[in-house]
């Protein structure tokens, strides 16, 4: 060609939804040929995986104007583990650090005796523990980040579990749990502010699962020694960018696959804010990203909640100090351990590519080199829009002067009333999302097939909520594939949308 292309699109034909294929580049010309290194892509999810992400926070959230979709916030987290483990049918893969909470031991338990396929990893500090040995008692295959060759000098520090991904026949039930969520007892103690992310799509599952897998040694119910690596012995070997749901989804693995380079790509992406909310923040580049950021663009607003506890205990290690030079930082200012470690970037303008950053992955040395973590970096407005109303009740809790307002509530001046229904289509659940501000009676949510009938009604007092529905009718029975009515009635305010149930 005349005129270089610096860039190419290849259209590839006959393969499988949710499957890692290996591939090269090989460009040729008159002077020879170039070769690239090995890459990985995984290929979309089957249609029925529905994308479907939740967010639970412990902790109470903040309302935005003009953000109609309410965060998930005093959730008990504990509770919505148990009801995912309860729902399993084939396979469950759980990557905890440790387990002291004996409500989800006594699930685990349950499951296994049901026939549920059950594999635990935990750090090898907290493989002693009586809720861990109960599992093993019971059946339940264990390992630790001490097992076979390795030696358990980092923190076996994940929080992810894995569910029915193990069974084909059907992808409409597999999801990934994620976020910064240990299952510690708390007992009278308030427990940590966490936030955990359920997502229901086969390739992220199936990404995850070879992140495990690698642990584990094995694609079997055994673990395999030979094989299991953890830390500095794993190797970067997953796809690491997904589309789910239509978003845009980034995965990245501890030590192996530096996970801080793609903090620094979402931070040189932002244009208008970078918050975050962190346990502990000893990771010098990071910060240096953050004030280059700053001094690129002077207007940006940088903010930050840390953990009072753990930055002192950090002592001259935090960056704290740095960080109150050029950004809005504070340390939490509640009894609870600010536990989390998330980012978001541009979460107030749905046009500025929005993102979410969460996981296991604090911003320190050790977890970028030493620890088994996992990063999710999720573009996607609802997301970032619910996680922004968690950071803003940390912030002014912890002091922070700053309000806000969703940049798209100003362009468009939606109407204050709000209904949306995502997934839709959906298979197994769907999420049923409403506002009506000015009502002043119960909230009804009807829904009716084509012929009138009513199939399933829920009353609230709430003026905005989310309604989670199975697709079930008021008896409990599923519904068969087809195209439903949704009606809400809120005081005088009537709102309709279609939803689509495909089996």
């Amino acid at each position: 060609e005349s005129v270089p292309v610096m860039s190419h699109r290849v259209q590839l034909q006959g393969l499988s939804c949710g499957t890692v294929y290996r591939y090269v580049v090989e460009i040729r010309n008159q002077a020879g040929k170039r070769v690239s290194n090995e890459q990985l892509f995984i290929t979309a999810s089957h249609p029925s995986s529905t994308g479907e992400m939740r967010a639970y926070f412990i902790g109470s959230t903040e309302s935005i104007p003009g953000i109609n979709v309410p965060a998930l916030g005093n959730a008990d987290i504990i509770d919505q583990l148990v009801e995912r483990i309860q729902s399993a049918r084939y396979s469950i893969d759980m990557c905890f650090m440790k387990l002291d909470e004996w409500n989800v031991r006594d699930a685990l338990i349950e499951a296994k005796q049901r026939g549920v396929k059950i594999r635990f990893i935990c750090d090898d500090e907290y493989f002693d523990r009586k809720e861990i040995q109960s599992l093993i008692s019971a059946g339940i295959p264990v390992i630790s980040d001490a097992f076979g060759s390795n030696e358990g000098t980092g923190r076996m520090h994940n929080k992810f579990a894995i569910f029915d991904h193990r069974d084909t026949t059907s992808f409409s039930d597999d999801w990934v749990w994620t976020g910064s969520f240990n299952l510690t007892y708390w007992g009278n103690t308030p427990p940590a502010l966490e936030n955990v992310v359920c997502v229901q799509d086969q390739a992220l599952a199936q990404v995850y699962t070879i992140e495990f897998e690698e642990m584990w040694g094995s694609s079997e119910d055994a673990p395999n020694g030979e094989f299991s690596r953890f830390g500095f012995r794993k190797q970067n070997n997953i796809p690491h960018l997904l589309t789910i749901g239509g978003r845009k989804v980034e995965v990245f693995m501890s030590p192996s696959d530096s996970p801080r380079q793609a903090i620094r790509r979402a931070f040189e992406s932002a244009d208008q804010s970078i918050y975050f909310c962190m346990y502990s923040f000893t990771a010098h580049s990071l910060a240096e990203w953050l004030y280059a950021r700053k001094n690129a663009i002077s207007d940006l607003a940088i903010r930050g909640v840390l953990d009072a506890q753990q930055t002192e205990e950090d002592g001259s290690k935090s960056e704290w100090p740095f960080l109150a030079q050029f950004a809005d930082v504070w340390l939490d200012g509640e009894p609870n351990l600010l536990h989390h470690k998330y980012a978001l970037i541009d979460a107030e303008n749905p046009e500025s590519d929005p993102m979410v950053l969460t996981g296991s992955y604090n911003w320190s040395n050790s977890a970028e080199y030493e620890n088994d973590e996992n990063l999710l970096l999720i573009h996607d407005p609802l997301l970032a829009g619910q996680f922004l109303q968690e950071f803003v009740a940390r912030y002014h809790a912890a002091g922070g002067q700053a309000h806000w307002t969703w940049v798209k509530a100003e362009k468009e001046k939606w109407d204050s009333s709000f209904l949306a229904v995502y997934p839709n289509p959906f298979n197994s659940s769907t999420s049923i999302v409403y506002s009506i501000p000015e009502k002043r009676s119960p909230t009804e949510c009807i829904i009716f097939d084509l012929l009138g009938r009513e199939v399933y009604r829920f009353e609230s007092s709430q003026k905005e909520g989310i309604i989670f529905w199975d697709g079930r009718d008021q008896a409990h029975r599923f519904l068969p594939s087809g195209i439903y009515i949704l009606k809400i009635l809120g005081g005088e305010k009537r709102l309709s949308q279609k939803i689509v149930i495909l089996r």
